[in-house]
């Protein structure tokens, strides 16, 4: 509550930081207004100069019995005793000195018309930018009545107390079982008007003069409890001698002689009025119980562990909980926890008795899941020996006061931090009552230089003149906006937006003038710079290279291209204007319908990109990346469309080389693999026959040495024969197949047990002349022509002259063999840098891709019967063998129905090339 009165003076100036909200904050100011004049406690604002009453509401007004007229601008002396006045007026200038809230539990005060008041005032200095005391804060409650009634309640108290302690005692002994008393102090005659004589010689006194109603019940109770031999305590009634009734409580002792009861002794104390107390504490307990659940605060009874034992109605709406609900949390429950450590702190502090009581502001947490306010006050309740019992809280909701508060705070920063000037005038003067640090800056001045100077300070010499018609205009529209130029401290000028609303009271008059200015310097300029970009962008668009077109979506219309279109579509831009779709009757067929379906749906993918083709009016073919993008207004609505093409024909031409070039190695690197492939089946097909051949090597080795021996034999017979004898033919057969035999076991030999070659420096020309003389014969046999193209400066090769005489004899022999009557096979030489190619070219068949991977292995042939020279599949073989332990090598490309070239790579010797 105590923030609400800041708002005359920080909402006035403050408040207005958008020239357009100033309806909304108008009725903001009136509900704030509404708030401070319905609190029922007074609430007033001095200055902080002279104390005088700036201003006071309703509530002021009706305790001091003055109307706020006749209060404000004066102070205290002009309305209470000196006595009283000085008293408040050192009250505020200690307030105003310290800076601090100050509490002012009591203090009396002489009104006009209710008399003497007591007052509970809470006061606290306002400030302004300057941090110096501007204004003094006062809210004062009327605690009078609470002050009576507190005074009545301790006169009770006394009452009760005094009637109390002058309660005295009988003292008394009688004999057991028959009750005569023996002895009776003098209170007896005091308490029941009875003789001291009576008690004594009456041998049934007690009897007799108990109440009816508590006679069996006494003195059967005081029999069993004597028989017993216990000592006890009782209560009754007893009739006076002037038949009034007497409560008493008896403290019974039994007095034992040889294991028995004989006399019992006693103390009689009037409890009379401790019965009458209790019956009116019973009923004094059913007004706090009237008065804790219609009580207006919330109020709870906490246990030591803080569990709700017991709660009213104000604290229940407060917190959102029913009764049942609360009895079964504990306040930790529904504190916020950034309060709860506090909270815990304190009330543990409590409990150990080191505190006697605490007060809180803090956040509770409804049951709805809102955060609402409270002023805690906490007292404990504790045993006679000082232990905590329970606690009992009292909340006071505080949440408006809060966001009051929090309110004023909010509007105070805005006012001070905004970045446009604010200016605040009354509405009766043209002084600057209150400017913030963005108005001083932008004049030049400091804040305290401003205060109380004229508002024309500010303005230009030529809108000087205009001010007061300017302030009517203000007085009768409400609010007034105009452009003008202001003066700064230094003599400079600047263009500055002014807005300007008045604020008026709940009669319309107005009560200030609240300006907001802003420096139209930046503005302007930007406003130039606007216009300078713009001029660039059209230098720059109108020289780019690149198409840069606007259409606008709604209308269907193009709005700019630049003169790039000419020159990249090859038609004119005012065709362009006057249709739209001119651009799109250029696109190529193929691809008009992606584009145009793309360029449609261009608000649903937020973008458009695509490459595409047009066909000039001169038939030449430009490929095109067209990309373009929506521009939205304000509301977030699409109407332009803007976007930029390019010409990438040269690149398109090159992606299309690229391609041809990356189709080109994706083939050679897969005939390459396939090679690979191959060469790795070749050498699994040799490690696979490397057993076998260990074994055929074996074989050969041990039909060498039979053979030979046959050979001799069959010389012996052959020179004992005749020629003329009718068996010597056979000696000529059995001789062939001798020498088949040794040649196989020669070729068994070369494949799985070669000798090491050789190897000497030799020239190529030499061995291929060698090698074609040797295969004449048998080409002829086989009527097929040897055409050779070998050069005679070939170079020397570091090979075995032997291996690779007999390699050569192989393929051409290969070649010799699958080639028909009158074709020819072809010889020739490739030179390369490091070897010489011998090429081999027959007009067969060729070799089928079945068969190919095999070529070279031992024992794979595709010759039909045998001869003599060869069948058994070893030939190739053995070359490809000869032609590795040379250094060299053997491979073949083949053409069905045309033919196979065998390529023996020899390598050159260096040091003779």
């Amino acid at each position: 509550m105590d923030g609400n009165c800041a708002q005359e003076s920080v909402n006035q100036a403050g408040n207005v930081t958008n020239p357009r909200e100033e309806i909304p904050l108008h009725d903001e100011q009136n509900l704030t207004d509404s708030i401070i004049e319905n609190l029922p406690n007074m609430v007033f604002l001095k200055d902080a100069k002279d104390l005088r009453f700036v201003r006071i509401n309703q509530a002021g007004e009706s305790l001091l019995g003055y109307d706020r007229e006749d209060l404000i601008g004066k102070n205290d002396y002009d309305f209470f005793p000196e006595e009283e006045a000085d008293f408040f007026t050192a009250k505020d200038r200690a307030v105003l000195q310290d800076g601090t809230l100050l509490d002012i539990p009591e203090e009396k005060i002489h009104t006009r018309r209710k008399g003497i008041r007591i007052l509970h005032t809470k006061k606290i200095p306002l400030y302004d930018q300057q941090g110096r005391p501007q204004y003094l804060l006062g809210i004062s409650e009327d605690i009078t009545s609470r002050k009576l009634a507190e005074q009545e309640l301790m006169k009770s108290q006394r009452a009760y107390e005094d009637l109390v302690n002058s309660i005295d005692g009988i003292v008394w002994e009688c004999e057991f079982p028959s009750y005569r008393f023996t002895f009776v102090s003098q209170q007896a005659e005091r308490l029941l008007g009875y003789s001291i004589t009576q008690w004594l010689n009456e041998p049934e006194f007690f009897a007799t003069h108990l109440h009816p109603e508590d006679r069996d019940s006494a003195l059967s109770y005081c029999l069993q409890e004597t028989v017993a031999k216990r000592a006890h305590e009782l209560e009754y009634r007893m009739i006076g001698e002037d038949g009034q009734v007497i409560w008493l409580r008896d403290f019974v002792t039994v007095v034992v002689e040889d294991d028995r009861p004989v006399k019992i002794r006693g103390v009689m104390v009037d409890v009379s009025e401790q019965k009458k107390a209790e019956k009116a504490l019973e009923e004094s307990r059913e007004r706090f119980r009237a008065t804790f659940e219609n009580a207006g605060i919330g109020i709870v009874v906490v246990d030591s562990h803080g569990y709700v034992i017991e709660s009213n109605g104000s604290l229940q709406t407060f917190l959102g909980y029913s009764s049942h609900e609360l009895q079964n949390m504990s306040f930790m429950e529904f504190t916020h926890e950034e309060d709860l450590q506090i909270n815990l702190g304190y009330f543990q502090e409590l409990k150990a008795g080191m505190r006697d009581s605490y007060t809180m502001q803090k956040r509770y947490l409804r049951k709805d899941g809102h955060v609402v306010w409270g002023n805690l006050t906490v007292t404990p309740i504790r045993y006679a020996a000082g232990e905590f019992e329970y606690a009992i809280a009292i909340i006071e909701d505080i949440t408006a006061t809060k966001q009051s508060q929090e309110m004023v705070n909010k509007w105070a920063t805005i006012f001070q931090h905004t970045q446009w000037g604010v200016a605040v005038s009354p509405g009766d003067s043209y002084h600057f009552e209150l400017v913030n640090e963005a108005f001083a800056r932008m004049h030049g001045y400091a804040i305290k230089e401003l205060i109380g100077q004229p508002i024309a300070k500010v303005y230009a010499l030529e809108w000087k003149e205009q001010l007061p018609k300017i302030i009517q205009e203000i007085h009768k529209r409400g609010s007034y906006s105009f452009e003008c130029n202001h003066h700064r401290k230094d003599g400079s000028t600047f263009p500055a937006l002014v807005t300007v609303s008045a604020i008026t009271d709940l009669l319309g008059r107005v009560l200030y003038r609240v300006a907001n200015v802003i420096d139209m310097s930046e503005l302007k300029q930007a406003e130039k710079a606007l216009r300078d970009s713009e001029e660039r962008f059209r230098q720059f668009a109108d020289n780019a290279e690149d198409v840069i077109w606007l259409t606008d979506w709604v209308n269907h219309q193009v709005l700019y291209v630049n003169p790039a279109y000419e020159k990249l579509w090859g038609c004119s831009a005012q065709a362009l204007y006057q249709n739209p779709m001119e651009w799109v009757n250029l696109i190529h067929l193929e691809d008009r319908p992606k584009v145009v379906d793309s360029f449609m749906n261009i608000l649903a993918t937020g973008h458009f990109d695509q490459e595409y083709r047009i066909i000039r009016a001169d038939g030449s073919i430009r490929w095109i990346r067209d990309r373009g993008f929506p521009i939205r207004d304000q509301q977030g609505n699409p109407y332009r469309i803007g976007g930029y093409a390019q010409d990438i024909t040269d690149r398109k031409i090159l992606e299309e080389a690229n391609q041809r070039h990356n189709q080109k190695l994706e083939e050679e690197v897969k005939r390459r693999t396939e090679r690979i492939k191959e060469l790795e089946q070749r050498r699994m097909q040799v490690e696979k026959l490397a057993a076998l051949g260990e074994i055929a090597a074996g074989v050969a080795h041990e039909i060498n040495n039979p053979l030979a021996s046959i050979g001799q034999s069959l010389e012996v017979l052959k020179r004992a024969l005749p020629v003329t004898h009718p068996r010597y033919k056979y000696i000529g057969k059995i001789h062939d197949s001798v020498d088949r035999m040794a040649h196989i076991v020669r070729q068994l030999y070369q494949l799985y047990r070669p000798d090491s070659p050789s190897l000497e420096p030799v020239p190529i020309h030499e061995i291929l002349q060698s090698a074609i003389e040797i295969m004449k014969d048998s080409a002829k046999r086989h009527g097929v022509s040897l055409l050779e193209n070998i050069p005679n400066s070939l170079p020397f090769a570091k090979i075995s002259r032997t291996s690779m005489t007999q390699v050569l004899c192989n393929i051409i022999q290969n070649a010799l063999d699958v080639s028909h009557r009158n074709r020819v096979i072809h010889i020739g030489i490739e030179e390369h840098a490091d070897s010489v190619v011998v090429l081999v070219s027959d007009q067969g068949p060729g070799i089928s891709p079945e068969v190919a991977p095999r070529i070279f292995d031992p024992f794979f042939t595709t010759k039909e019967g045998t001869s003599t020279e060869g069948g058994l599949g070893l030939g190739l073989a053995v070359s490809h063998r000869l032609m590795e332990s040379c250094g060299g090598s053997i491979d073949f490309s083949t053409e069905l129905e045309y033919g196979t070239t065998f390529r023996i790579t020899i390598p050159l010797h260096k040091a003779a090339s």
